[in-house]
């Protein structure tokens, strides 16, 4: 238990636009939102995205593989405004 504790309180989620951070946030906080608001929450995330918004996860753990799928994300969804 302590460890996913640590997990949230140490590692944040982080919203970028155009290289510059517009927001980080612990996991935590993150977790909680995403618990109370889950269908807003995630549309405005998918929407953020097609407005050159992206996000990543920084801290102390290992997150590359975290990472490395909101890549992936991140390029469908230009290939996606590339198309319209």
């Amino acid at each position: 238990m302590k460890k996913v504790f640590d997990m949230m309180r140490y590692n944040y989620i982080q919203m970028n636009r155009k290289g510059s951070e517009v927001f980080k946030m612990p996991l935590g906080l993150f977790f909680v939102l995403f618990l109370l608001g889950f269908k807003t929450l995630c549309i405005l995330m998918v929407v953020s995205l097609f407005f050159d918004f992206t996000y990543s996860f920084t801290g102390k753990d290992d997150m590359t593989a975290v990472n490395t799928f909101m890549d992936k994300v991140n390029r469908i969804v230009m290939q996606v405004k590339e198309q319209f």
